[in-house]
């Protein structure tokens, strides 16, 4: 029987809702219910449910025959990289000690990144088939969101997601759209890639408590209050995201189109589907402001004469006198269809819930997606005999059977989704079903995972041991050199030489120990050579000019070797062909001999060879890398900068620019030592940032002193960071950014809108507490402290403190400008009762206390900016 591993970040139960979730909670029920071994391991450390921990839903699974692990998130392991390299390397931490024959994971979020290296450098796993079962990219997903990536971790899952996929021994689809998709964007696909549809939604269940009742009850009871108000009318459910890939905005636009008939013959608008964050507001805020849009619309589109014959239709259904009479004017202005009635958000259903809510009669849904790959919303109306309409889009038409698709496809505009919705509004009913059957969708999921597994030679005995050149840099630090060197000693492969190079060292002891150690190395056959202060790239190429090795080591004299690191790299050079090998560095902080036995470890993950990733930030790896040397010879080795640093930044992405191939090997090999001795943090951050850079600056390319802008911001992004940091110590900030974040928080709050009457009273209050001369207040200690600031202000760099008023004034001149419908009186009375307090402080000698600190903070601030200008003064002249 075959042990089979899921690897999840989305699984039911602890996910309100979604696909990946629901497609391996179905799958993982599948392979239980025909007794294969089935464990599930779960990424994600909390569980989304209110009073239901990870320890809760370990047990609904076990009642399914199915062992729910939660992936462990040890204390003693410590990262410096991006989240999803450190999710992924524990994962292959964990997989390292579990055995499975099997191993099913998705894409998105690339957790089997690392374990997939691994396999690929034969250093693990041979014995274990690793299946992609796809359901989305990151990049597939923002294209179809129209998004621009958020950050640097997206950019790094496009990459990571992409390598995920092409390493895996096989790839399933539900959809061959996705595949194509795919293929598209250059990914190269293993040879056993084919489309399997998703297994159908399996529920879990669970306790009958009286909560869940409770709650199941009270949708239920909405249900059926909506059918039984009138059962002649349709009920219009836009299924899914509440989010712009989710075809939002087309659903919202073609509503515009509707006539005041077919309003009537609506009973409500239904939005069914997670709230998200839509150009920086809610989906509810967001639903809402449109349908006031498109209630405008309706209005201003409808000829007078038709809008008073159905506004006078409605009064009679309201059972108003056919006597009253309207106005033209009346009609325009005050009487219109009031769509907002009609509108029904719901965005806290889980799966199961909204599956009930859509099995109305007299509901007709609608999934609207500009892009898809195969929605488990379609799946399950196609099961249960659901009314739905859907795009035309992605892996949707794969589910239908082809002679039922015209009566329920449309292709994604306004008006063609119009012209579905007002056919199949007077059809509700048609004919829909799955294209497959569901015993099919099992047999060919049973037949892929029953397939045994193909065992991989084992790289551990290499028939070649190729010779390297380990090529060792040093500069005055002989006792950092000795660790370095017996860390050498202590290989457990033989075939090896060392090329020192003492690049310029002046200090008598470091003469004496090179003296010392020169008759070890002509017994091994080893190399010194002194050379003048050159700088590291210089130092290293020396080096490489006498090596006879196939392969070149370098390493620096504060870096340690572990025992395994040259056999490790040459297994995994000869079993993946690369032509570059780098390594997670172990990091340490101090002169000793590093240990196994600390009760930390420090990790720096690189990720390998991605251009993208690349252009901001060194992703590459550290300048312990394992090279051949005809490579290291084709790309002349490393530029000779004296005094700057990012050498290797700048080889790797050059590299990778000529097309040779880039890889991390997924174990530490060696121990990087982190002292304020070292020749990086000494060095010009900016003329470094520069010459890594340098690759990206072909005259061949396009644009390639623009994207030069992408490390440069990338950096100012830091330094503002960091001093944004530094300003949130300070007492007289704390107090202005706890008054932003209570701006921020009521601002987002606001749902009708702001009372004026409430509105002016808090206004005039501010007013009152700005204009208040009291008790210390003299008008010449303001006039002092208004230059100081203004002094102050004026030596910000780059924008700071202009970019930041801008940005908290325009949220407040946005907050103070809706008034509208009333706001949550609450709010205002905290908010309120805080200035009441604020105005009754400024007694005594308060203010002026307060005033003599807030200048003697000020006094020196100043004098530190006064004090780094005369410093720069004074390199500048020494430079001179």
């Amino acid at each position: 029987m075959n042990k089979i591993l899921i690897i999840t970040p989305d699984i039911e139960g602890p996910i309100r809702n979604g696909g990946i979730g629901t497609a391996f909670t179905s799958l993982s029920h599948l392979l239980a219910s025909t007794e294969h071994s089935i464990d599930i391991l779960y990424t994600t450390p909390v569980s989304e449910v209110a009073d239901k921990p990870i320890e809760y839903w370990e047990k609904i699974y076990k009642k399914n025959n199915i062992n729910f692990i939660q992936l462990d998130f040890p204390k003693d392991l410590i990262f410096t990289s991006p989240h999803f390299r450190n999710i992924s390397y524990l994962v292959y931490k964990w997989l390292v000690n579990n055995n499975y024959q099997t191993i099913i994971g998705c894409e998105w979020q690339a957790l089997l990144y690392y374990s997939l290296l691994a396999k690929k450098h034969g250093l693990n796993f041979l014995n274990t088939n690793f299946i992609i079962n796809t359901h989305g990219a990151t990049l597939w997903a923002d294209e179809g969101n129209y998004q621009l990536p958020y950050g640097q971790d997206n950019i790094e899952l496009y990459f990571m997601e992409q390598k995920v996929v092409e390493m895996a021994d096989a790839v399933i689809s539900p959809s061959q759209y996705l595949l194509d998709w795919m293929t598209s964007k250059k990914w190269k696909l293993p040879q056993n890639t084919q489309v399997i549809l998703n297994c159908e939604p399996f529920l879990l269940e669970e306790p009958k408590t009286i909560e869940n009742k409770t709650n199941k009850e009270s949708y239920l009871e909405l249900k059926k209050d909506i059918s039984e108000t009138d059962p002649t009318k349709v009920e219009i459910v836009f299924f899914g995201r509440l989010e712009t890939r989710k075809g939002l905005d087309i659903f919202l636009k073609s509503l515009e189109l509707l006539t005041l008939e077919q309003i009537d013959t609506i009973s409500k608008i239904t939005f069914l589907g997670k709230n998200v964050n839509i150009h920086g507001v809610d989906s509810v805020t967001y639903i809402r402001d449109k349908i006031k849009h498109i209630q405008k619309q309706i209005t201003e589109n409808t000829d007078p004469a038709q809008l008073k014959q159905f506004l006078l239709k409605s009064k009679k259904n309201n059972q108003v006198k056919k006597s009253d009479k309207f106005e033209k004017s009346t009609i325009s202005k005050d009487l219109k269809p009031d769509l907002s009635k009609k509108i029904n958000i719901i965005n806290t259903y889980n799966r199961m819930q909204a599956h009930d809510y859509i099995q109305n009669k007299n509901v007709l849904v609608v999934i609207p997606s500009l892009v898809e790959n195969s929605p488990y919303t379609v799946y399950e109306c196609l099961l249960n005999k659901i009314n739905f309409i859907a795009a035309d889009v992605g892996g949707i038409p794969e589910l239908i059977k082809p002679n039922q698709r015209e009566n329920i496809l449309f292709k994604t505009t306004p008006v063609e989704l119009y012209k579905k919705l007002s056919y199949r509004i007077n059809s509700l009913r048609v004919n829909a079903e799955l294209i497959q059957d569901l015993n099919t969708i099992h047999q060919n999921w049973l037949k892929e995972l029953d397939k045994p597994v193909s065992i991989l030679p084992s790289p551990n005995t290499p028939t070649k041991t190729p010779k390297v050149s380990v090529c060792l840099t040093h500069h005055n630090r002989h006792t950092l050199l000795q660790q370095a060197i017996t860390s050498l000693q202590h290989q457990t492969y033989e075939n090896f030489e060392v090329i020192l190079v003492d690049d310029g060292s002046r200090s008598k002891e470091t003469h004496q120990y090179l003296d010392l150690i020169q008759p070890y190395f002509n017994k091994k056959g080893w190399k010194i050579i002194k050379s003048t202060n050159n700088y590291l790239g210089a130092a290293r190429n020396l080096a490489a000019q006498h090596a006879q090795g196939e392969y070149l080591l370098f390493m620096d004299d504060d870096n340690v070797a572990k025992p395994h690191e040259i056999s490790t790299f040459v297994k995994a050079a000869l079993h993946s062909k690369c032509d570059i090998l780098t390594t997670p560095s172990e990091i340490f902080y101090t002169e000793k001999y590093p240990s196994d036995l600390e009760d930390t470890t420090t990790y720096w993950l690189p990720i390998g060879g991605d251009l993208n990733t690349g252009s901001i930030q060194n992703c590459f790896g550290d300048a312990n890398a394992f090279i051949k040397t005809q490579v290291f010879a084709d790309l002349g080795g490393f530029t000779e900068d004296y005094g700057i640093g990012h050498e290797d930044w700048e080889f790797f992405a050059k590299a990778v620019f000529k097309g040779y191939q880039l890889e991390v090997v997924p174990e530490s090999l060696f121990y990087y030592r982190v002292l304020n001795t070292g020749m990086f943090l000494s060095g010009n951050s900016a003329r470094n940032l520069f010459r890594s850079y340098r690759p990206f600056m072909d005259s061949d390319g396009k644009t390639p002193y623009a994207l030069g802008l992408i490390p440069a911001l990338y950096d100012k992004i830091n330094n503002l960071e960091g001093e944004l940091h530094h300003c949130k110590s300070q007492s007289h900030y704390n107090e202005i950014y706890a008054i932003k974040e209570q701006l921020d928080h009521l601002f987002s709050q606001q749902k009708e809108g702001w009372a004026n009457d409430r509105f002016n009273i808090l206004n005039e209050k501010i007013e009152a507490l700005t204009s208040q001369q009291k008790e210390g207040w003299a008008n010449d200690r303001f006039n002092i402290l208004n230059e100081k600031i203004e002094a102050l202000t004026s030596q910000q760099k780059e924008g700071w403190a202009n970019d930041r008023f801008n940005i908290l004034n325009e949220k407040i001149e946005a907050l103070t400008s809706q008034q509208k419908e009333g706001w949550a009186n609450d709010r205002f009375n905290i908010l309120n009762e805080k200035i009441e307090v604020l105005l009754s402080e400024h007694k005594d000698h308060y203010a002026d206390n307060k005033l003599e600190a807030l200048e003697n903070k000020l006094n020196k601030i100043l004098e530190t900016i006064e004090h780094n200008n005369n410093q720069k003064t004074f390199k500048k002249y020494l430079k001179k």
